[in-house]
């Protein structure tokens, strides 16, 4: 993707972190989940359950992936000066409050006057949806993750990112989604708004698992800022955090439960 946008083939971007607090609840279950994988993790090798680590592992990131905070956030920031037309809301799976995430994200895009529609796999004529959405029909779609691989959607130029996977492949295929040229619309940079995690204000640093979901998040948050245009201005505020939570770069290196 950095030869791509180097030689002009994909446009240039811009990227903007939003930090979200979890809620004390949700930190407190993180905390659990974190203390469960080390003690798998210090486990002799042959001993470890891989399965188990795991399934921890992933119930940890749905704590993340729905924090009920971003849903307040997003509702701040269609009363801000963000513009959600010609983007795509990329949210989290499951329920908060008995109501699925993404039928709660729709409601609050709707409530702006913005005409919606979602993209899921349980979405039947996505291709309808697609063009519809590419001729101005809609003005913005809330995906989950099928958004990400085999949608070309040129005119596209922002998308919010709610709830994200850490993996390397994920942050290329949704700036690929986004960062396409389009003749039509002449475009040359793109947007991306990045909701990301961390621990509530009053929490200590020091406290287990506020290190693992700062260095965990900002896996993600080094690359996407890596290829972006501003990337020094948002790196003086990457560098306040790491200071606060005495973290350095070799704990991106490491294993995601070494940072405990």
């Amino acid at each position: 993707i950095e030869d791509a946008i180097e030689h002009k083939f994909l446009s240039q971007y811009e990227y903007f972190p939003i930090y979200v607090n979890l809620t004390q609840d949700e930190f407190d279950s993180y905390k659990v989940k974190t203390k469960a994988i080390a003690s798998e993790m210090a486990r002799k090798e042959k001993e470890r359950d891989l399965e188990n680590r795991e399934r921890l592992r992933r119930e940890r990131s749905l704590i993340v992936k729905k924090a009920s905070n971003k849903l307040l956030k997003l509702q701040e920031m269609t009363l801000c000066d963000y513009n959600f037309v010609n983007s795509v809301v990329y949210c989290g799976q499951g329920k908060v409050e008995e109501e699925s995430i993404i039928d709660k994200v729709v409601k609050i895009l709707n409530d702006t006057g913005l005409d919606i529609s979602t993209f899921t796999s349980k979405t039947l004529n996505r291709p309808d949806v697609l063009y519809a959405f590419e001729t101005g029909y809609y003005d913005t779609l809330v995906a989950i993750r099928c958004f990400d691989e085999g949608v070309d959607v040129p005119k596209l130029d922002k998308i919010y990112i709610m709830a994200s996977d850490t993996s390397l492949r994920q942050t290329v295929q949704r700036r690929g989604r986004v960062l396409r040229k389009c003749a039509e619309t002449n475009k040359t940079i793109a947007f991306i708004y990045d909701m990301i995690a961390i621990p509530p204000d009053y929490v200590s640093p020091s406290e287990m698992g506020a290190r693992s979901l700062v260095v965990n998040e900002f896996r993600r948050v080094l690359e996407y800022n890596r290829l972006e245009n501003n990337k020094e201005y948002n790196e003086k505020q990457f560098r306040t955090i790491f200071n606060q939570y005495d973290i350095t770069e070799e704990d991106f290196n490491d294993d995601e439960e070494e940072s405990n």
